[in-house]
C-alpha cells in the first residue's frame, strides 16, 4: 500500500484550515496545521519536514503566502531538492492575481469559499501527476541526446532539444525581427568573442558580464525595451560563485518581486550524467548547451526558444483568465494548465476507492 500523503494546510483563519483538514483527511491525508507563512518556512527550512503538498493562505499577519513559497524555494534550490507542490489558498482569483501566485513559486491556486466536495479527490490526483511526470523526467534525462541547446521549459516534464536546420532567407528576415527585441546576458570568457558575435550577427542584444556581481546587476537592472530574455553562464565562472548559485540568485529576485523569469543556460565541457543534470535543474536553471558551442545555430536556437517562452507565456495567461474551477494547478510551469473541479476532476481509481465511492 502507498504510504499516507501528508499535507501542510498554513492558514490564520482556524475555520478556514478545519474545512480543508476534514476534506483531505476523508481523502487518506494526514495533515499539520500551521498558523503563518513562516510556521510553514520554518518546518520546511529549519527542521527539514517535507510534504506532499502544501496549502497555503495568501494573506496572513506575519508572513503572506508568496513570501513564504519564495523561500521554500530557495531552500529547496540551494539544498538540490525536488519542489513541494504549493497551492495558494485565496479569495483574489482575477487572472493577475493568479499570475503573481505562479510568479512567486506556486503551483496552484484554490479560491474561496472553498469547495470541499472533490478537493480530496483533486489534490491526489495532481500529487500522483506530478510524481508520475517526475519520474518520466528522469528517464528523459537519462536518455535525451545533449547535443544542442537541451531546456526544460515544463518544469517537471518535457525536456527539449532545439537543433534548428538552416534558415532560408524569409526565415532569417523574421528571426532577425524577432531577435531585436532579445537581450542576452552573456558570462563564458572561454566563447565570449565568437558568441557574441554569432548573437550580434542575427540582432540579439548581448550584454557582456565577467562575473556573478554583474550578472546580477544586469538582471537587477533589467527594462523593457530591452529586458533580458536571457542569461548565458559559464559553468566555471570567475570568482567564488558557481553558475549554480547565480542561477539560484537569480531566481530568488524574480520570485521576490514577482518578475516573469528570464531564462537560464549553462555551457558546460562535458554532458552531465543525469544526477548533475539534476542539480542544474534545481539549481533553478533552464537548460545546459554542451561545448563546442555551435555558432551557426546557437542564436537561432535562443530565438525559437525565446519565442516558444513567449507563445506558452501568453497561452497560460489566456488559461488562467477563462477558467474558475476549484482547483487550478500549473504543474507544467509555462505550458498547462489543469482545472480540476466538480465536472472534470481527474482522480483515479484508488483516490475513489479512499474516498469512499
Amino acid at each position: 500500500n502507498a504510504p499516507q500523503p501528508l499535507a501542510l494546510i498554513v492558514d490564520d483563519e482556524v475555520f478556514n484550515q478545519k474545512i480543508v483538514e476534514v476534506a483531505l483527511r476523508k481523502c487518506g491525508f494526514k495533515c499539520q496545521l500551521a498558523s503563518d507563512g513562516s510556521d510553514a518556512v520554518q518546518l520546511v527550512t529549519k527542521e527539514n519536514r517535507r510534504f506532499d503538498v502544501i496549502i497555503i493562505d495568501q494573506l496572513m499577519k506575519v508572513m503572506n503566502g508568496t513570501v513564504a513559497t519564495a523561500n521554500i524555494r530557495l531552500h529547496e534550490m540551494q539544498q538540490g531538492l525536488s519542489p513541494t507542490p504549493i497551492i495558494c489558498l485565496t479569495g483574489n482569483n482575477t487572472p493577475e492575481d493568479k499570475d503573481s501566485y505562479f510568479l512567486a513559486g506556486m503551483n496552484g491556486v484554490l479560491g474561496k469559499p472553498v469547495k470541499v466536495r472533490n478537493l480530496g479527490k483533486s489534490l491526489l490526483a495532481y500529487i500522483e501527476a506530478n510524481r508520475a511526470s517526475q519520474l518520466q523526467r528522469q528517464l528523459q534525462l537519462s536518455s535525451k541526446s545533449n547535443q544542442g541547446m537541451v531546456v526544460e521549459y515544463r518544469a517537471v516534464e518535457d525536456l527539449v532539444v532545439f537543433q534548428p536546420v538552416p534558415l532560408g532567407d524569409k526565415d532569417r528576415e523574421a528571426y532577425t525581427a524577432s531577435a531585436s527585441k532579445i537581450t542576452v546576458v552573456l558570462a563564458d570568457d572561454s566563447a565570449q568573442s565568437s558568441l557574441r558575435g554569432a548573437l550580434e550577427e542575427t540582432g540579439i542584444n548581448v550584454v557582456i558580464a565577467s562575473g556573478a556581481e554583474e550578472v546580477m546587476a544586469a538582471v537587477k537592472e533589467s527594462r523593457p525595451p530591452k529586458a533580458v530574455s536571457m542569461v548565458l553562464l559559464s559553468e566555471a565562472l570567475p570568482g567564488a560563485a558557481s553558475c549554480k548559485q547565480v542561477a539560484t540568485q537569480i531566481r530568488q529576485h524574480e520570485m521576490m518581486h514577482g518578475l516573469e523569469p528570464v531564462r537560464i543556460l549553462a555551457f558546460v565541457d562535458a554532458t552531465p550524467d543525469q544526477t548533475n543534470q539534476e542539480h542544474f535543474f534545481a539549481s533553478g536553471m533552464d537548460g545546459i548547451i554542451q561545448r563546442p558551442v555551435n555558432a551557426d545555430t546557437i542564436a537561432h536556437s535562443i530565438i525559437a526558444y525565446v519565442q516558444e517562452m513567449q507563445k506558452l507565456r501568453a497561452f497560460r495567461f489566456r488559461e488562467l483568465a477563462l477558467h474558475k474551477g476549484d482547483l487550478i494547478v500549473e504543474y507544467r510551469r509555462l505550458s498547462d494548465i489543469l482545472v480540476f473541479d466538480t465536472q472534470r476532476a481527474r482522480a483515479n481509481a484508488d483516490a475513489r476507492k479512499q474516498c469512499g465511492e
